[in-house]
Parts: structure tokens; sequence; C-alpha cells
């Protein structure tokens, strides 16, 4: 037990730390030497709600709410409404600060919604799992977008 708040301790300092050195002033996430992001910026980058914008390419109906939202939580662990239901996954922390979406499976909470309401939660969720890729570049503009092995957009969330 104590190992393991030392090791949280440790993860928080260490993101408070990447969080600061890794921003600008105006909230932007300044890329390091190079143009790439370092694995502390991207998870500082990472960190908190986003609201999503686009499934596919295709921006939510505004009919969808609650609006799907993902939000990175404690180490390893990842989580959001679905629109109607909320949902929860692990997710390799090691990966991710590579650019790396490598999520467990899936949990939610099941209840019934509106049939439009419906099919955009199954559209997010199953797009959800097929995001491989966090695009960095975009990620350093503000904006989250996953990609599937292709390269194709499945996923872009904004902060609320």
């Amino acid at each position: 037990m104590a190992n393991r708040v030392m090791r949280m301790v440790t993860i928080a300092a260490a993101c408070a730390v990447a969080m600061f050195a890794g921003c600008r002033g105006d909230g932007q996430v300044a890329p390091s030497e190079g143009d790439e992001m370092t694995s502390e910026q991207i998870h500082a980058a990472l960190t908190g709600e986003w609201k999503l914008e686009a499934i596919g390419g295709t921006p939510v109906a505004p009919w969808a709410f609650p609006t799907p939202t993902l939000e990175m939580r404690e180490a390893g662990r990842i989580g959001g409404r679905s629109s109607v239901n909320h949902w929860s996954a692990t997710i390799d922390e090691a990966a991710l600060g590579q650019g790396d979406v490598r999520m467990g499976p899936v949990i939610s909470t099941l209840m019934a919604g509106s049939p439009e309401a419906m099919a955009v939660e199954h559209a997010y969720l199953q797009a959800l799992g097929a995001a491989r890729k966090i695009d960095l570049d975009e990620l350093k503009a503000g904006t989250l977008r996953m990609t599937d092995v292709g390269g194709d957009e499945v996923l872009r969330f904004v902060r609320p």
C-alpha cells in the first residue's frame, strides 16, 4: 500500500512538473527541440476532459446530449460519457507516451436512451475501439485527434 501511494505521489509530481514545463502562456503545449513532443508533454497535454467534436470526420449532431467525452484519469485509466452511458477502460501509459493508443476492454453502464443518442453512442464506442494513434501535431494545437491503423481520423475532441 505504501509503495502504491509513493508511486502515485511520484507520478502526480512528475505530471505537475511536466504540465508547467510543457505549456506556453496561452495554454498550448510547447513543442520540444525538433518539434517533437516528449512523453511528459504528451501526458500533460492529454490530462483532463475532452468533448467529442466528430466521429470519422462527421461532426457530432447537436441532439447528442450529453455530448460524449473522454477523460484521462489516474495512471492507466481512461473513461467518460458515451452519450447516454458512462464508460471506462485501462490504457497503456507507456504506449500513450509515444502517441500510441492501446486500451483494454471498455466497460460501460447499460442505460437506454433515444434511438438517435444510442446510435451516436454505438458509433463513438466503435470508433474508440478502432483508435490506434494520437495525432501529435493536432495535440500541440489543442485538439485531440485519434486515427486508426490506416491513419484515418476516427475521433476528434476539443476541450469543453
